[in-house]
């Protein structure tokens, strides 16, 4: 198969991604949804599996472009320094070094420029 490699690297972070997502749903408190500007609620699910998956990708197709749904402008507030740090500990279960900065980063690779 032409895209076996690709099929493989997506699949991995799919499975990594869902597999949070499960631990996060069954941990998840009002207080870790957030907001957006359009009204729509994200939680840390959302943040966590796009940073992952986006991270995985960069990762191994560092030339691929990437969409995602979500970015950094809400995680980047003062006020929602503490839904950033969740979110960074729920990353590092998968990618151990990640740092804040590291995360931001990956959700704004996903927005389409």
């Amino acid at each position: 198969m032409p895209y076996q490699q690709e099929y493989n690297v997506a699949l991995q972070a799919v499975a990594h991604a869902s597999k949070l997502c499960s631990q996060i749903q069954d941990q998840l408190r009002d207080t870790e949804t957030l907001v957006k500007s359009d009204q729509s609620p994200v939680t840390i699910a959302d943040f966590v599996s796009q940073a992952l998956i986006i991270a995985t990708l960069q990762e191994h197709f560092p030339d691929d472009a990437v969409i995602g749904e979500e970015d950094s402008s809400d995680l980047k507030h003062p006020h929602n320094a503490p839904l950033l740090e969740t979110i960074t500990q729920w990353v590092q279960k998968v990618h151990p070094h990640a740092t804040s900065d590291d995360i931001l980063r990956w959700l704004d690779l996903g927005r389409p420029t």
